[in-house]
């Protein structure tokens, strides 16, 4: 029988569960998939697993054909420019830098919204304050859209998407965002920087820092041209890594490499009706 597990380093560091996730992933037929090569380092560095059990799926993939521009819009921007938080509004997903970075670029005169695209959930043991929630459902620059199950209209009519998340596993709103050529800032984290490459394809920021994040949404608000040429290169990264028919590629074979036979890559139901 083969143990099949996904991974990540923040979870199996942790010393109390830690001697767990080691028998676990070194059972004799155990197969561990993680989403980044950063988590993947770590649980072989920490003794968790090792290079012969370890396995590299980016994801679940996204469809190019489904998540693609509807027109060549990346650095035409709106007034009041349009900036998208594609997560729940919890403290682990940058939150508050973010707000903090809006309230410093509204106090200098700059005109934005802030889209929230997430679920407002206040029983999250990294739920913002009581005051921080109000600010979301009280502040007209900000418009809390709530969960929202097909994300195409939305990274559509936003102009900078930003997703400044202490850690991801790989953040599947980035690559849907990148998808669809929208200019990317995020965090220099495992998870995100996987996703954007440092100045050519988005910008990342150091983790926790609004002063940072705050510079980068002005420096992409001030250059649109820049943020045309990071909404291409996305897509193009991608098309080149992360879309849904290269990954189920790679993850059909390490199922292979597990089963040590080959698998079929015609539908699973062709023939039967």
């Amino acid at each position: 029988m083969c143990f099949w597990a996904r991974a990540n380093a923040a979870a199996c560091s942790d010393k109390a569960i830690k001697p767990l996730y080691r028998a676990a992933f070194k059972a004799r037929r155990s197969t561990v998939v993680f989403q980044n090569a950063d988590d993947q380092e770590t649980l072989i560095r920490l003794g968790i697993t090792d290079g012969e059990r370890a396995r590299l799926i980016r994801g679940s993939g996204v469809d190019i054909n489904r998540f693609k521009p509807s027109a060549d819009s990346a650095g035409r921007f709106h007034d009041p420019l349009q900036v998208l938080f594609p997560s729940r509004p919890i403290r682990e997903k940058g939150t508050a830098e973010l707000l903090q970075a809006c309230r410093s670029l509204w106090a200098d005169g700059v005109e934005l919204e802030l889209l929230v695209a997430g679920a407002l959930d206040s029983g999250n043991r990294s739920a913002l304050t009581p005051a921080e929630l109000a600010e979301l459902r009280a502040n007209h620059r900000i418009r809390c859209l709530g969960h929202i199950e097909d994300m195409q209209l939305v990274y559509a009519a936003s102009d900078i998407v930003v997703l400044p998340s202490w850690r991801e596993g790989l953040s599947r709103a980035l690559i849907e965002a990148a998808a669809m050529e929208r200019p990317i800032i995020t965090t220099d984290v495992p998870g995100c920087h996987d996703v954007v490459e440092q100045g050519i394809s988005g910008l990342l920021v150091p983790q926790r820092d609004a002063r940072s994040l705050m510079l980068a949404i002005r420096l992409l608000l001030e250059n649109p041209d820049l943020a045309k040429r990071f909404g291409k290169a996305a897509r193009q990264k991608v098309v080149a890594e992360f879309q849904v028919s290269l990954v189920n590629e790679s993850t059909l074979l390490q199922y292979e490499r597990v089963l040590g036979t080959s698998l079929k890559r015609e539908p699973l139901l062709k023939g039967l009706f």
